[in-house]
């Protein structure tokens, strides 16, 4: 089992000096490294993790915009507070979606990302799914997709119904 935290932390500080070691630089290869933070270009050597190769299929980003995607496919995403034109990967996805059902248009707005940092620590380790949320948090800002966090760890003692009524309220229903 990878424990996805212990190489996003201490990971980070072995990449970021591995361009120092050796005349020029030292290639640091892993399979880790799926926040936002490991996917930001690396083509000179003032970038901050410029000799790290990540060799993993995938990472958060991907799966970042695969939600957001998502989103854009099943509905009509309201960019920003001005609805701004939508990015080029979304022309397209909706239309053809329409195609095939029946008049059902999700009008997604905002967000609430629901995040409980410590669950699936069987699956990847302590942490996952905080850093996740971290990095869709960071993409949906890119993209100016409002959102609302919310961390169950910070319920004051209320059960999740409680907390659903407090922060989503009416602010996510329509009539």
């Amino acid at each position: 089992m990878i424990n996805i935290l212990k190489w996003e932390l201490n990971g980070a500080s072995v990449a970021r000096i591995a361009k120092f070691l050796g005349g020029t630089g030292t290639p640091l290869v892993t399979t880790g490294g799926f926040t936002f933070d490991f996917v930001k270009p690396k083509k000179t050597c003032q970038d901050e993790f410029y000799m790290l190769v990540r060799a993993g299929p995938l990472g958060f980003e991907d799966l970042a915009y695969f939600i957001i995607k998502l989103m854009a496919a099943v509905g009509e995403l309201s960019f920003g507070t001005n609805g701004p034109a939508r990015p080029e990967w979304c022309h397209g996805l909706t239309e053809s979606r329409r195609e095939t059902t029946q008049d059902v248009v999700f009008k997604w707005k905002q967000l609430l990302l629901i995040n409980e940092p410590e669950s699936q620590l069987h699956i990847a380790g302590k942490s996952t799914c905080h850093l996740m949320m971290k990095t869709f948090a960071n993409f949906l800002k890119k993209e100016d997709i409002l959102y609302t966090p919310w961390d169950t760890t910070s319920d004051a003692g209320l059960n999740y119904t409680e907390n659903l009524k407090f922060y989503l309220g009416y602010k996510y229903t329509s009539t």
